[in-house]
């Protein structure tokens, strides 16, 4: 009678609690992002245009110096330091920690200083000699270096020199006058240069001038043949 009332109270093998097999979801497709198709992906793509752009503007600009190619490493240049600056300013100038008007300001310098290198830039390009010529020049002047002293200038009859500080003092004006000569020099080629392109570009206008004559003295003949008959 004990046995049968022990094995009718004792629990089933149903009643005991067994962990929930583990059940995962894979998906097949490729999950789509919410900023794949946003701005972000796009400025990101831009921004690796551009850089890869640099790689061959640059070169192509220094060894064919022209005004389009100088314009194209202007406005690429600008984007890429302007792109830079701002993701900076992004990550830390944000509005959490220092307010919502600086990184409002942040911004705006930003923009103007980017236009302000843009036109000087521009205005270098167009109304000089350009970026890459002057970038060779620059070089030239620290190669050579060039010290540009005041004419006014005496030195102290108090002063000692001796002969060795004389010898020293002529070379360096040596080298400087060697140096200022062949600055004259080149900036006398880039010069002739630019002439020679100036007269080839009047030299087809007024050809180009000459043909439009041409054809309207041609349409007037003709006119006055068709007023005659």
């Amino acid at each position: 009678m004990t046995l049968q009332l022990a094995l009718r109270n004792a629990p089933r093998i149903n009643e005991f609690p067994y962990p929930q097999p583990f059940t995962r979801t894979i998906a097949l497709s490729s999950p789509r992002l919410s900023a794949a198709g946003g701005n972000h992906t796009t400025l990101w793509t831009l921004e690796r245009v551009v850089s890869l752009a640099l790689l061959g503007v640059i070169p192509a600009a220094f060894l064919v110096p022209s005004q389009t190619l100088d314009a194209l490493m202007a406005v690429s240049l600008v984007l890429h330091s302007r792109w830079g600056i701002e993701a900076m300013i992004t990550d830390y100038v944000r509005p959490g920690i220092v307010g919502n008007v600086l990184p409002k300001v942040s911004h705006a310098s930003l923009l103007l200083l980017s236009l302000a290198t843009l036109g000087g830039l521009f205005y270098l390009i167009y109304n000089d000699i350009g970026i890459a010529k002057s970038v060779k020049l620059l070089n030239l002047f620290m190669k050579n270096k060039i010290k540009y002293r005041n004419p006014k200038f005496v030195e102290s009859p108090c002063k000692v020199t001796s002969r060795s500080q004389l010898s020293t003092n002529s070379a360096r004006r040596h080298v400087s006058t060697e140096g200022l000569i062949k600055f004259l020099k080149s900036k006398i080629t880039i010069l002739e240069e630019d002439h020679d392109r100036i007269n080839q570009e009047m030299a087809e206008q007024k050809e180009l001038l000459e043909k439009a004559l041409e054809r309207s003295k041609v349409m007037e003949q003709q006119r006055d043949q068709a007023f005659m008959k």
